[in-house]
This record gives structure tokens, sequence and C-alpha cells, in this order.
């Protein structure tokens, strides 16, 4: 690893963000259609989250999430490519499971493309399994649902 992961900052997207946030959304997600300003109202939406990965104050990668009752969904996670297999993403979600721990959520999910084998091995270490895959594909590809129990339901009184 060249790159020093203690220079590695993750905190909240803010605006200044948004560029990279798009750009990367566009690369990686092309099929969400998502634009600058979609991004920008995500970004004030108080249900999604976004964090970034910030290395020597330029931003390296980002990872989303909807925050819902019992669970969080990471709905995307991207790293720029010159940035990739250096630890980004696996801090990004590490950040995102701390954050379902913290608000005391059940469940974390994901989805990702069968043919996306880096990724589905960091999630399968983070301890994610299959609860299926997406009736359609995406893209041309077959998406997998993935699921990471955090804690136990309460039964209701």
């Amino acid at each position: 690893m060249s790159m020093d992961l203690k220079e590695l900052e993750i905190r909240n997207a803010s605006r200044k963000e948004l560029y990279t946030i798009t750009v990367l959304t566009r690369k990686f997600f092309p099929y969400t259609g998502f634009n600058m300003e979609m991004i920008a109202k995500r970004l004030k939406d108080g249900s999604i989250h976004y964090l970034v990965a910030l290395m020597g104050g330029y931003t390296a990668g980002f990872i989303d999430f909807k925050e819902n009752a019992k669970s969080i969904k990471i709905m995307g996670l991207a790293v720029i490519p010159e940035m990739q297999r250096k630890g980004i993403g696996r801090r990004l979600v590490e950040e995102a499971i701390e954050f379902a721990k913290t608000k005391r959520k059940e469940v974390v999910y994901l989805l990702v493309a069968s043919e996306n084998s880096s990724a589905l091995k960091m999630y399968e270490k983070f301890g994610f399994k299959s609860k299926g895959k997406l009736a359609r594909q995406i893209w041309g590809q077959e998406v997998l649902l993935l699921f990471k129990q955090i804690r136990k339901g309460k039964a209701t009184r």
C-alpha cells in the first residue's frame, strides 16, 4: 500500500464534494440517471447519508445509504479508480456499519452486481449474506441483495 491510510479522513459529505460525488455516480452508477442537482437534493435529504473518504484533502470515494426505521440500505459505494484496492472502500463500509450500530438498527442491506467479485469478497469479509437477487437485471447484470444482521429485533410488548 503506497498511500498511508492514516491520512484517510471519513466524514459527512458537504456541497464541496458534490462535483466528485456526481462524477463517481455517473461513472459507476450511470443507470441512476442522477445529475448534480439530484445529488445536491439527496445531500439535503435527512434520511439519505453521504460519507466521503478524503486523502490529503481530496475526495477519494464515497458511500451513500438510506436510513429506515430498523435498517440502513447502502445505495452506492465508489472509489476513484486510482485509489481502489487500498482499503478505502472497506473503511467506508465500516463507517456505514458503525452508523447502523450507533443508531441501533437491526440490519444493513445493499445491492451488488453478481459479477463484481472484489466487492462481493469484501462484503463477505464483513459478514454480509445473500438474501436473493433482484427479479430484473440492471444494465444487463444480475444484482444480488446482501444483508448483515447488526442486532436482533426486540419483541414488541
